[in-house]
C-alpha cells in the first residue's frame, strides 16, 4: 500500500481520527513513566520554530531487548507532539500516521500528515516524535507487550534515528 493510500485509508475514516487520537493518552494503559532517560532521548535548545516546510524523516529500528516482539508487518502508529519546556508531550498530536513493520523502517511526516490544522501547526519546532508498534493494529489499545520509542527533535529533521526500546508492561 502506497504512503498516499494509506493516507486516504486514515483520512476517509471518521473512527480512524478518533483512534489515531486515542493513540497519545485520550484513554487507555499508559506505560509507566521512566526513572531513567530515554535510551534514544537527546538534548534540545528550545529555539523559535523554523518557517518553511515542516517535516521529520528518519528510521524506525528495534532495540534487541525487544526485537522478539516485533514481526514484519505488524502495524507502527508515529506520532508527533509540541515538547513543553520539559522535554514532555503535550496537547494533541500535529502528524500521524499508521505503518507497516520492517526492519529500518523509513518514515516521513510532513505537513500533509497533519492532524488538525491549526496556526499552532503550521511551525512544529520543538517535538516529541513517538512510534508504538501495536500487536493489536489498534491505534486505540495500548497493551502489554507493545513497544514504544520516543524521540525530542527539532523540526524540520532529517536522518532522525528512532529507537523502539519500551516494552510497555
Amino acid at each position: 500500500m502506497t504512503r498516499t493510500m494509506r493516507r486516504r485509508t486514515i483520512r476517509s475514516s471518521r473512527s480512524g481520527a478518533f483512534a489515531l487520537l486515542a493513540l497519545v493518552g485520550c484513554g487507555g494503559a499508559q506505560p509507566a513513566p521512566r526513572s531513567e532517560p530515554l535510551s534514544n532521548q537527546r538534548d534540545v535548545v528550545a529555539e523559535p520554530p523554523v518557517d518553511g516546510p515542516q517535516f521529520v524523516r528518519g528510521e524506525i529500528r528495534v532495540h534487541p531487548k525487544a526485537r522478539d516482539r516485533v514481526v514484519a508487518g505488524g502495524t507502527v502508529f508515529i506520532l508527533i507532539k509540541h515538547a513543553d519546556d520539559n522535554g514532555q508531550p503535550v496537547g494533541i498530536p500535529i502528524a500521524v500516521d499508521k505503518l507497516e513493520w520492517a526492519e529500518g523502517l523509513q518514515f516521513e511526516l510532513t505537513e500533509e500528515d497533519v492532524l488538525v490544522a491549526t496556526p499552532e501547526n503550521k511551525t512544529w519546532g520543538d517535538v516529541i516524535v513517538t512510534a508504538r508498534y501495536d500487536q493489536d493494529s489498534d491505534a486505540i489499545s495500548k497493551e502489554p507487550g507493545d513497544v514504544v520509542g520516543k524521540l525530542r527533535v527539532r523540526a524540520p529533521a532529517e536522518g532522525v534515528m528512532l529507537l523502539l526500546d519500551e516494552i510497555i508492561p
